[in-house]
């Protein structure tokens, strides 16, 4: 317990109460001292008395009959053994105003004087002869006094000072630590750590005592914190992490409390709002009409809901949905104002953008119908002519070829038939380059025919027509789910992505391809992914464009068209389409279609 006493002293209440005792201790042992040496200073006063009445006793005769005698020798003696008894300074006899005789120091400051007239019965006659005079010194008395008073104020310091220590010790052990580990308790807790009570660091009485009440009073009311906490706590933070701004205001306006979507919204954090009025807001937009009306609808007792055009702290000017009501207490008197709003400036301008559609609506959907039809007779025309005017001579040329090959060969020379041999291939190569053009064509015409499809049973059926042009090829198709498109479109797209995956990988030594679906923020992607050529990202704007290659066609046959009609297809679904790849690692494209 001593130990503790430095880091005890430190505490204020325990100042104050060494103090109080000290001063309280002090001043009653500071009373009985002064009615003590009072007291005893009397008695040494009255022992003085009875000295000078011994005296009387036994010395005046004696002195008288030396008088009378006039013996000097014998007076001498007399007076010098009175002035040497205790607290005696002086002695002397006086006749006639003369001094006879005297003994001791005259000159010591007079305390206390005794005088005795010297009378002798002659002949039954008392006669005046002289005056004896004896003065006391009250030094050693007033030192002895000094003595026993610095004795007994020592004594009472000192055992006030250890009453007051002990009496500090002894309530520091029964009271005061238990009220510093009470406070430690009150000053850790918080609506997190509510559930763990307070237990006092000692044998529990066999009474409980005033620590015990208040340790009870006190975990009481933490029990019934925790619970109105845990009832409220799911209320606060719904307020708190609400998605539209909410803030209370007392019923002058004064803003109290602000949700963390209020800062989002308006950039004004709660430290600057809070005690300020809502006019903060304003930018002089808004008619004072509208706050009128506002004001007299929610003093009112009724709810007010508009839209005002206010100010964030950067000076954007931005639109908000209001609702304003009032706040009431057990009696029904408003005593706060709840706002709730919500930033509606993108609703606001989409509304202005659809009304300043809908005024051009018509006209934009006549050009546009005519721009389609134009169009649309345009590529017909343009099919036609690929149709009919290209592949009837192209189809004349590659037969002629065949037949001079077939046919003449023998008189042709080597250069010849390398020349017709390429003809041929060229031809063949142009009639498919038409056949895809053509093809890409009726991919933005046809209808679509939407009906549910399994793109799992079209990936496998796929998977296996390619299987005998590419044996030592692995293909992987995953469970995918059902979609919702034209299933002869979605085909040509997985043929098409597939047999691509096919022909880039056929090089590597364990071709690979992959067929499976992913989430893509949120939405359901289509992948096909192989171990190939892959190919460098700074080009892939020009993957899907007509008659694009990244690739040599001595390494990758084909005539760039493919992944265009892909691409057109996907997109008429609704979808969107994309590759990811580098140089040498493969690719993967993936693309969306709606889900069935």
């Amino acid at each position: 317990m001593l130990r503790d006493l430095p880091h005890v002293l430190s505490h204020a209440l325990a100042r104050r109460l060494i103090l109080w005792t000290i001063l309280f201790s002090g001043s009653i042992a500071l009373l009985i001292t002064v009615l003590q040496l009072t007291w005893e200073y009397r008695d040494d006063l009255r022992e003085v008395e009875e000295r000078f009445d011994r005296l009387e006793q036994s010395y005046l005769p004696s002195v008288v009959e030396a008088v009378w005698i006039s013996d000097r020798r014998q007076l001498a003696i007399l007076l010098s053994g009175i002035s040497k008894q205790r607290d005696f300074s002086h002695a002397e006899v006086v006749a006639d105003g003369q001094t006879l005789a005297s003994s001791g120091d005259a000159n010591k400051a007079e305390r206390m004087t005794r005088r005795w007239p010297l009378e002798y019965d002659y002949r039954g006659r008392r006669q005046a002869i002289g005056e004896l005079v004896v003065r006391a010194d009250l030094d050693a008395t007033r030192a002895r006094f000094v003595d026993r008073a610095v004795f007994i104020v020592v004594a009472n310091v000192a055992k006030t000072a250890l009453v007051a220590l002990f009496m500090f010790l002894l309530v520091h052990r029964l009271v005061t630590r238990h009220l510093e580990s009470l406070a430690r308790h009150v000053g850790k807790a918080s609506f997190e750590n509510l559930n763990t009570p307070v237990v006092l660091e000692r044998k529990p009485p066999r009474r409980p005592d005033e620590l015990d009440a208040l340790a009870s009073a006190y975990n009481a009311m933490r029990e019934n914190l925790a619970d109105s906490y845990n009832r409220i706590r799911p209320l606060f933070h719904a307020v708190e992490q609400s998605p539209v701004s909410i803030f209370i205001t007392d019923t002058e306006a004064r803003i109290q409390y602000v949700n963390r979507h209020f800062t989002r919204i308006t950039g004004y954090r709660p430290e600057e709002v809070i005690g300020r009025r809502p006019s903060l807001f304003k930018s002089g937009r808004t008619p004072e009409s509208v706050y009128k009306d506002m004001w007299h609808t929610i003093t009112g007792g009724a709810i007010w809901t508009g839209q005002l055009y206010n100010r964030k702290k950067d000076g954007t000017l931005y639109w908000e949905e209001t609702i304003i009501a009032g706040i009431t207490d057990d009696h029904g008197r408003i005593v706060n104002y709840v706002a709730v709003k919500e930033d509606i400036s993108a609703r606001v301008e989409a509304e202005r953008s659809i009304r300043e559609l809908n005024e051009t609506l018509e006209r934009r959907v006549a050009e546009r119908t005519e721009e389609l039809a134009r169009a649309n007779r345009e590529l017909e025309s343009f099919s036609s002519t690929v149709s009919h005017d290209l592949r009837a001579p192209l189809r004349a040329i590659n037969g002629f070829s065949r037949i001079l090959l077939e046919n003449e060969r023998a008189q042709l020379s080597g250069d010849g038939q390398g020349m017709l041999d390429r003809i041929v291939a060229n031809s063949n190569k142009l009639g498919t380059l038409i056949e895809e053009v053509l093809e890409y064509s009726r991919a933005a015409q046809k209808p679509l025919a939407r009906a549910p499809v399994d793109l799992g049973k079209l990936a496998r059926g796929i998977a296996d027509e390619f299987s005998g042009d590419y044996p030592a090829a692995r293909i992987e198709v995953a469970a995918l789910p059902l979609v919702e498109g034209d299933a002869t479109m979605l085909h040509q797209v997985l043929a098409n992505l597939i047999g691509n995956a096919l022909k880039f990988s056929a090089g590597r030594e364990a071709p690979r391809v992959e067929i499976g679906c992913c989430q893509d923020g949120g939405e359901q992607a289509f992948f096909v992914r192989d171990n190939g050529a892959g190919f460098d990202m700074r080009y892939a704007d020009r993957l899907f464009g007509m008659f694009q290659r990244l690739h040599s066609e001595k390494d990758f046959p084909g005539t760039g068209v493919g992944l265009a009609i892909v691409k057109r297809l996907v997109e008429r679904h609704g979808g969107r389409i994309w590759a990811e790849s580098s140089p040498d690692a493969g690719a993967t494209f993936y693309f969306t279609v709606p889900k069935a």
